[in-house]
């Protein structure tokens, strides 16, 4: 009730940019990663010095009926599946022993953890596709990183702490049939405009030819 709120007034208030929308997410399951920054390693193999210590990165996936479902088509040895999703932003939250951990929420269809939640193959799929977009999201922020692709599900942790906040989705669907139509829109209007320019000109042709004696078979003018 509270995110609909902060939402409507959000919305209200003309905060949100037009290719962009607040959506409300529901808690899923909470992933446990190891990661350390590139030009740590980096830094650490021009040192000549043993790589860099992993540290703990947490990965809430939460759902959303406004995120895209998943869907597959079919692939040599099986099925090749698309998964989408968003990312949040990150920020900061306490584990157990109250030490800060980075944390990103990362945003599903409830399709898409109710097959995850069938089957451990496609739990993989959606824990990895989450793992390639928060690597993705610290790239953004010019910090990248490697994240272990080994994981660990919290058992009886379903977010990573409190309330999820509200996300931002890009209203790409929309706006490519916004701009499809404006295109149909104005190649029509196009076609119309060379139709009516044809028109027009053969009018002038008409009444611009000088006007010719008609000549009648088997006779001459003098």
């Amino acid at each position: 009730a509270e995110q609909d709120e902060y939402i409507r007034q959000l919305e209200a208030k003309e905060e949100v940019p037009e290719d962009k929308e607040l959506i409300r997410v529901e808690k899923g399951f909470v992933v446990k990663f190891k990661h350390v920054k590139k030009k740590m390693i980096e830094h650490n193999k021009s040192e000549n010095k043993p790589p860099p210590e992993k540290e703990k990165l947490f990965v809430n996936v939460v759902t959303s009926e406004k995120v895209g479902r998943p869907t597959s088509k079919a692939a040599k040895g099986g099925q090749q599946w698309s998964v989408p999703h968003t990312v949040g932003p990150l920020r900061m939250e306490t584990d157990k022993g109250e030490s800060l951990v980075p944390t990103l929420d990362v945003c599903f269809h409830p399709e898409a953890l109710a097959m995850a939640a069938r089957g451990s193959a496609f739990q993989r799929l959606v824990v990895d596709t989450a793992r390639e977009g928060v690597e993705n999201g610290f790239k953004r922020m010019k910090d990248d990183v490697f994240i272990d692709p080994g994981y660990h599900v919290l058992k009886g942790v379903r977010y990573k702490n409190g309330d999820p906040p509200v996300m931002v989705l890009a209203k790409k669907a929309k706006a490519k049939a916004k701009a499809k139509v404006e295109g149909v829109k104005k190649a029509k209007a196009q076609v119309e405009a060379k139709a009516d320019a044809k028109v027009e000109g053969v009018k002038k042709d008409a009444t611009s030819k000088p006007a010719q004696t008609a000549l009648k078979k088997g006779f001459m003018t003098a």
